[in-house]
């Protein structure tokens, strides 16, 4: 999901969808604008660098002979005729201009003359055309910025700089260097981000993720607009503040349960979710038997505030409505009943209208663009409604009311699918060392060990018992369980995998997986760039496997099939996270809900109460079970959201599981030199690139070299070093590393561009310590292909 307003996106997917098979291609992800749109660069620069490296190949050897000569002439000469030799001599060494009156001296003559215009047509070509090369980076810079998707997203996510564009166009006035280097920076995630959680990319579905429309004339649009949910709920609430209709208002039940005769109920404080004791009224016993029945017979087991008074009436032969309206309304105040009226996030505007005539403008905007499927040129429109509506409507519309784009390309997979094949065996012998530890682990081994705390071999209790417990006693038990946080064994793994360099062979893969623990056949999404031309995979990151990390971005859907559940196997429940924020916003995988929110239920075919949940412990583990029908219940959660953010209650049900996994391989190591720039090998097993190879380099060197205000000449000082000092090529990427600090994703560096080496140098601004900088891999020509075009990508390709 990324910001509003993105680019040339492409047709809508079919709703067909079937089970995925192992080592297929999930999707390719890919930026939204080719790499040579990222590639902003000056030619008379760049034929500046060429003439500075036939330069610089005369002028070093040439520089090399005169300090020898100078050097075996200094002990025969004069004082006077020493001074001027060493001027000299200090001059070549450091390959400056000679002083005035040491330019003629013999016999060095002819060499001295030669060193002399060498230098100075070296310093007249980064000062003569330096503002030829800056009006030409702007006007490169100027092509790039122009078209509408890029617009939009800046207007989104970048008011500042959106602002300075429009100043340009109206007054006519060049861009300054700060502008230019935030415009670039956007132009590089163009072209060099491939995540969909970041702005400006494209997520191209496999092959058996479903069909592209046969028909392009059905298509329904090019990308999809998503509201922000935070305000659709804004609107909601403010609704709610009315006098509505009670046959318009649901009614939904926190969860409630019995403990030593008195009821409990979950509810939030500002110190954050606790479980309080309710007063005893007899109406609660009333109230969960009917939400019970009403759960049984399927769907989401809600009231409207009608039905429920005249369900009360008929239960309890109360002889009038004051009485139950009178408890309904003390049952709000304790948050034991929350009411709402918009029973599903994707059709939003069927619970919202006729409720106040002054929100039907918005309620119509959220009709006709929330979840469609609309081509970019058409998004300006959308932009001008919203601004309407926030001059017009100003009571009505939310302050955050915005939107977000879903983009899907129609890329022909079949070179993709082909990779992802050959990448299938590999992946599978490297699985079990890739699952060892995820990012939950941590949590997970607090979560296993409160529960054997708490429990007794082959025994239960209620879920909401022991979550009661945990909130109660949060601090204390974090405490004394904060040594559960650590994995002694997978450090030693990571230490033995860190070590490693150059080439594994089947043998060393096998000796680590014998000692990691990490069951083989955890199923996992290997994500990564492709080199086309050199077949050579980049692991990036590690995703939970079964489809997760694809179904999370469709949102237009309204349920991603999954292969059907058996009776005798553990029962798959999705956790229904309430969608606050467009994190928790996601397509719907499994048949089964769950959740401390039950107005989510809608759309479920059943809902699981957390009251009717167990926890056992079996083999010393926990175990999730359905109290009335004694089966296992295996909790999935597929939000953007990482697990460990959820709030304690959802983290409780999730003692297996794993959002991504950490690559043991890879290496954050502090640097062993302060001072000296380190080389760090990379590592491989087969076509896969395990950890890439990079250069540490003090985070004060470069600062030292870019310090010149003209970065022009910054520009050429840290090419020449990185050509020198570390591989002689243009495209990196680089990190900052922080020992106080998580390290950076990476970002481009052409260090032929002084528009590039500007963001560099203005990151440098930063404490990091190092920057890491590898060379790009794949290069230009291994880059995924389409329309005649290269394109930064990642395969993801489930094992």
């Amino acid at each position: 999901m990324v910001g509003s307003g993105i680019g040339e996106l492409t047709t809508q997917l079919s709703e067909r969808v079937s089970v995925p098979r192992a080592g297929r291609l999930l999707a390719l992800r890919r930026a939204a604008w080719p790499l040579r749109c990222g590639l902003v660069r000056s030619r008379r620069f760049t034929d500046a660098l060429s003439e500075l490296a036939r330069i610089e190949s005369e002028l070093v050897p040439l520089a090399g002979q005169l300090v020898d000569v100078i050097y075996a002439l200094v002990p025969h000469a004069t004082d006077a005729h020493r001074r001027r030799l060493l001027e000299i001599k200090r001059a070549a060494f450091n390959r400056q201009p000679l002083p005035e009156h040491c330019r003629h001296l013999a016999p060095l003559g002819p060499d001295l003359c030669r060193y002399q215009e060498l230098v100075l047509r070296k310093q007249q070509l980064l000062t003569q055309d330096r503002e030829v090369v800056l009006d030409e980076l702007r006007q490169a810079l100027t092509e790039r910025i122009g078209a509408t998707d890029f617009r939009l997203a800046l207007a989104d996510s970048s008011p500042a700089l959106s602002a300075a564009l429009r100043r340009r166009e109206t007054t006519g006035a060049p861009f300054s260097m700060r502008d230019c280097r935030g415009l670039y920076a956007y132009v590089c995630r163009f072209t060099a981000k491939a995540n969909p959680l970041h702005l400006f990319t494209h997520l191209i579905p496999g092959a058996w993720m479903g069909e592209v429309a046969a028909n392009r004339a059905d298509s329904s649009g090019r990308c999809e607009v998503v509201f922000s949910v935070d305000a659709i709920l804004s609107i909601e609430r403010k609704l709610l503040e009315r006098a509505m209709d009670a046959r318009r208002v649901r009614l939904a039940l926190r969860p409630l349960f019995r403990k030593d005769g008195r009821w409990q109920v979950l509810v939030e404080r500002k110190e954050g979710w606790c479980s309080a004791f309710l007063p005893d009224l007899s109406v609660l016993g009333h109230l969960r038997a009917l939400y019970d029945q009403r759960r049984d017979s399927g769907g989401a087991p809600d009231f409207t505030r009608t039905e429920l008074e005249h369900a009360l009436i008929d239960r309890t032969a109360a002889t009038g409505h004051s009485g139950v309206e009178t408890a309904i309304d003390r049952l709000l105040a304790f948050g034991v009943l929350m009411p709402y009226v918009i029973e599903d996030m994707r059709a939003p505007a069927q619970g919202l209208r006729g409720v106040d005539p002054a929100s039907e403008r918005v309620v119509d905007c959220l009709d006709r663009w929330h979840l469609a499927r609309v081509d970019v040129p058409q998004l300006p429109a959308l932009d001008r409604e919203l601004a309407a509506i926030r001059e017009e409507c100003p009571d009505a519309c939310p302050d955050g009311l915005r939107y977000y784009v879903n983009s899907y390309a129609d890329d022909n997979l079949n070179d993709a699918e082909q990779a992802a094949a050959e990448l299938f065996e590999t992946l599978r012998e490297l699985r079990p060392l890739l699952t060892a530890e995820s990012n939950f682990s941590p949590h997970r081994r607090v979560i296993h060990r409160f529960f054997a705390d708490e429990l007794q071999e082959g025994t239960g209790r209620p879920y909401l018992e022991l979550l009661a417990i945990f909130l109660r006693r949060r601090v204390e038990i974090l405490d004394r369980l904060k040594w559960t946080f650590h994995a002694p064994d997978y450090e030693a793994l990571k230490r033995r995998c860190r070590a490693l360099q150059g080439q594994l062979d089947q043998t060393d893969v096998r000796h680590l997986a014998a000692a990691c623990g990490s069951p083989p056949d955890t199923p996992v999404c290997c994500v990564g760039p492709f080199d086309f031309e050199k077949r050579r995979f980049f692991l990036s990151n590690i995703f939970a496997g079964e489809h997760v990390s694809v179904c999370r971005y469709l949102l237009g859907r309204r349920q991603q099939p999954v292969a059907e559940q058996r009776r005798d196997a553990a029962l798959d429940v999705e956790l229904a996270i309430p969608p606050e924020n467009n994190l928790n916003f996601v397509v719907r995988r499994f048949d089964v809900g769950c959740g401390f929110e039950s107005r989510w239920a809608h759309g479920y075919r059943e809902w699981l109460e957390p009251s009717e949940i167990e926890v056992r412990l079996e083999g010393g583990r926990p175990r999730y079970v359905h109290a009335r029908t004694g089966r296992h219940l295996r909790f999935r959660y597929t939000g953007l959201l990482q697990a460990q953010f959820l709030r304690a209650e959802y983290q409780l049900l999730l003692a297996d599981h794993a959002d991504s996994y950490r690559n043991p391989f890879a290496s954050d190591a502090p640097a062993r030199s302060a001072t000296d720039e380190e080389y760090r090998p990379g590592l491989f097993f087969g076509p896969v690139c395990l950890r890439r190879e990079s250069w540490l380099v003090p985070a004060d060197t470069l600062r030292h070299l870019l310090a010149s205000r003209d970065i022009v000449t910054a520009t050429v000082a840290l090419h020449r070093f990185v050509y020198e000092r570390l591989a002689p090529c243009d495209l990196w990427f680089f990190r900052l590393l922080s020992p106080t600090a998580h390290a950076r994703k990476p970002r481009l560096l052409d260090v032929a561009s002084p528009l590039s080496v500007m963001v560099l140098r203005h990151a440098l601004a930063d404490r990091a310590a190092h920057i890491a900088l590898s060379p790009m891999e794949p290069g230009p020509e291994g880059l995924w292909q389409a329309g005649g075009e290269g394109y930064v990508a990642e395969l993801m390709v489930e094992v």
